[in-house]
């Protein structure tokens, strides 16, 4: 058992109450969606997605996807998002979506939370929240480490 399986066990009795809970993915699919990334996600969130759901639980069960199970365009799925916004060339010369910062939750009005497991840094893992309805006018309004 890991630190966070006592957390990984309260999260699934509660998500298991989620009209909208999607089953887990598998860690084949996690490896894939990875390597599509470009960089891990964090232990925790990794381990929400194979072994809770993938996505449809959480605050407002509002988890997103991280992959879809069938083909599609993805655009709906924290992969798709992420490999939308940050992609070269985006609307706005003067600002582009940060690196490595996945969208995995999403509030509404556009409003979406983030996750980063940027360690190069030797900090913990930051939380974004960006709130826009168009990604050039994006604005990171909470940061918390």
């Amino acid at each position: 058992m890991n630190d966070c399986e006592p957390l990984l066990e309260r999260v699934r009795t509660v998500a298991a109450d989620s009209e909208n809970l999607q089953d887990p993915i598998t860690l084949q699919s996690l490896d894939a969606a990875e390597q599509h990334l470009g960089f891990r996600l964090h232990p925790l969130l990794a381990a929400l997605y194979t072994t809770v759901g993938n996505g449809g639980f959480g605050p407002k069960n509002a988890l997103l996807e991280l992959c879809d199970a069938l083909p599609s365009d993805g655009t709906d799925t924290a992969l798709g998002n992420y490999l939308t916004l940050a992609s070269p060339g985006g609307s706005d010369p003067w600002w582009s979506w940060p690196a490595g910062v996945v969208p995995n939750l999403d509030w509404g009005c556009g409003m979406t939370a983030c996750d980063s497991d940027d360690d190069t840094a030797g900090h913990a893992p930051i939380r974004y929240s960006i709130s826009a309805s168009d990604v050039s006018t994006a604005v990171i309004i909470a940061r918390f480490r």
